[in-house]
């Protein structure tokens, strides 16, 4: 009974009294995408060694092979893309932030098949990419679409999303440490521990997983240990100067690539072809690189190095000092010189700005259905105008939800709307209140988290907005305040 007891405290205190199940949940995550990342990974490594192995066969036909291995790899792209078609256009990390911020962490699991088999292509067959970004939106489809198998709630959803996410990579890389980091830090924007301990167990469980299967301790993909044998094991104050200077050359080439790549992107989208033919003609320019390559050096028979560019982690305790040197100082000197990182920016193109990681892990834990809402005024798009001000002046009600005849929401009549009206008082008995009505307003749902809600204020000048069931669209629950949604929000910072 003791014993029982202290369990039942310490899993109080650890706030893992309701979220135990996502301990179990994580564990078994991280063995599925443990697994998964094999069968990932292990494709493209036969396809990167295919075109090198021919070419040994046949050393005439190298140039002919470079050529052709890049354009096969979009061809076969643009299958996929035609096959699993999207209205996002954008890269697949920013795809998963959105759905982690605007989405409640909603992924379909058709996302998640279009980046393997689109990515297995190009990367197999000598594209200049990497999986970083495909394990990624793998993972976290599979995290998301366990979530909603299991019926979770948003922010569960969030913390499976986290977990698929965060185990792919670990798996991949055999980095478990920068996969939670990074997730942690870009995808999640939440260092709560109630997210932090699953996202670990999965993590660790996924590159134990991979690593059990490969019966090895090497990476599945990138550098291997031959990569960093030779390198120094002493740190002294005196190299300080030269890893500062690295990290501000690095801020500045990763600002002059943030900044160009959408440009690049644009001018590309103007070549007049259909759009799924425009990665073969990245793949031809590419092809062409590589022959050129070869002809210039001819005494290597190697693979252009610019083809199937691959990712190094160190795994040495020795360098972690001056790496989190170089990686802080290039983080602070690219904030000052942009805003955005490459993920943020194309966010930031779609009209999304994200606020502080403090803020947005406190808003994704709280609900309208946390808040009490006040009671919707209801009038019909064909009542008289003059009605709704007789109302107003009678009850001191500013805001009003106007329905169809049928019932169903149109949209509301606020305060300023009425202001607005009064200024006119010889045409106030000649209008109808849906001649007023605010159409552009978009309404809340009784289950969305408060970071969404709050983005919705603030792209609209109005005090309250309507909140309405997913499940009966047509019943209108209340109205949101502004000043509602914010005191409950210092609330909740004051208890945390």
């Amino acid at each position: 009974m003791v014993a029982q007891t202290v369990i039942n405290r310490l899993r109080i205190r650890l706030g893992l009294d309701r979220e135990w199940w996502l301990i179990l949940v994580a564990g078994g995550l991280g063995v599925v995408m443990g697994t998964a990342a094999i069968g990932f990974i292990l494709p493209v490594r036969w396809l990167e060694n295919l075109p090198e192995f021919v070419g040994q066969k046949f050393a005439g036909l190298s140039q002919v092979l470079v050529l052709l291995a890049p354009c096969v790899g979009a061809l076969l792209t643009v299958f996929v893309f035609w096959l699993f078609t999207t209205n996002f256009r954008g890269h697949g990390v920013t795809r998963v932030m959105l759905a982690v911020n605007r989405e409640q962490s909603n992924l379909p699991m058709r996302i998640g098949i279009r980046h393997w088999l689109a990515s297995t292509c190009p990367i197999g067959l000598g594209g200049s990419a990497g999986p970083e970004g495909p394990i990624v939106t793998i993972g976290s489809t599979v995290g998301s679409n366990i979530s909603r198998w299991l019926k979770g709630d948003s922010a569960r959803a969030a913390t499976l999303l986290g977990c698929g996410s965060a185990a792919g990579l670990a798996a991949v890389f055999n980095a478990p440490l920068a996969a939670i980091f990074f997730n942690m830090e870009v995808i999640l924007r939440d260092f709560w521990l109630r997210t932090f301990t699953p996202i670990v167990i999965a993590s660790v469980v996924s590159a134990a997983t991979a690593q059990m299967w490969l019966e090895s301790s090497e990476s599945l993909f990138g550098g291997g240990e031959e990569f960093f044998a030779n390198t120094s094991e002493s740190f002294a104050i005196g190299q300080i100067f030269f890893y500062v200077v690295f990290g501000f050359l690095s801020a500045l080439i990763a600002v002059a690539f943030t900044r160009c790549l959408p440009i690049s992107e644009k001018q590309f989208l103007r070549i007049p072809v259909h759009p799924l033919l425009r990665p073969l003609i990245g793949a031809i320019l590419l092809g062409g690189m590589g022959a050129a390559w070869i002809s210039l050096n001819k005494s290597d028979s190697g693979y252009p190095p610019f083809l199937g560019v691959g990712y190094a982690a160190t795994r040495s305790y020795n360098m972690m000092l001056p790496l989190m040197l170089t990686a802080v100082i290039a983080a602070l000197a690219s904030r000052l010189l942009n805003r955005d990182s490459i993920y943020t920016a194309e966010l930031a193109s779609l009209g999304i700005r994200l606020g502080g990681m403090s803020d947005l892990s406190v808003l994704r834990r709280l609900y309208v259905s946390n808040i009490p809402l006040d009671t919707a005024i209801t009038v019909s798009a064909d009542d008289e105008l003059s009605k709704v001000l007789g109302i107003s002046a009678e009850h001191g009600v500013d805001d009003f939800v106007v329905l169809h005849r049928n019932g169903v929401y149109r949209g509301m009549v606020t305060s300023n709307d009425l202001r607005q009206a009064l200024l006119n008082r010889q045409v106030i008995g000649l209008l109808s209140v849906g001649e007023v009505t605010r159409d552009d307003l978009p309404v809340i749902y009784i289950n969305e988290t408060l970071d969404v809600v709050l983005d919705r204020f603030s792209r609209h000048d109005v005090q309250r907005l309507t909140v309405l069931s997913r499940d009966q669209p047509a019943k209108v629950l209340g109205l949101l305040s502004r000043a509602s949604l914010m005191n409950r929000y210092q609330r909740e910072l004051d208890a945390s």
